[in-house]
């Protein structure tokens, strides 16, 4: 659990960041001011819509840049449950494929 608790949390970070360099509504100053947020409190990104519309809204955030932002975390959190949840099958198959080829050994008659 702890593996993919690391593989949504990595994806998730790295794509909220990437969609707010990528977002045509966050001017320059509210995309740094994001960064510097995510960079000091990580969970930031890994709240529910409602909660970073109230976190937003608690900072004085609000109109398109506010939409964006939620956009932006739905959208990162969709990308990082599909990453977290496709590494685990892949190291799932790999482990499978690997346990196949272990050695069997019979177990011991007394």
């Amino acid at each position: 659990m702890a593996l993919a608790g690391a593989f949504l949390t990595t994806a998730l970070v790295s794509s909220f960041q990437s969609g707010v360099d990528d977002s045509a509504v966050l001017n320059a100053a509210e995309k740094q001011l994001v960064q510097q947020t995510v960079d000091q409190q990580v969970q930031v990104t890994a709240l529910s819509d409602d909660q970073v519309g109230a976190n937003l809204a608690a900072r004085g955030v609000g109109g398109p840049a506010a939409d964006e932002l939620v956009r932006i975390n739905a959208d990162a959190r969709n990308r990082a449950l599909t990453f977290a949840v496709g590494a685990m099958a892949v190291m799932s198959t790999v482990g499978y494929v690997v346990a196949l080829r272990l050695p069997r050994v019979p177990a011991r008659r007394r």
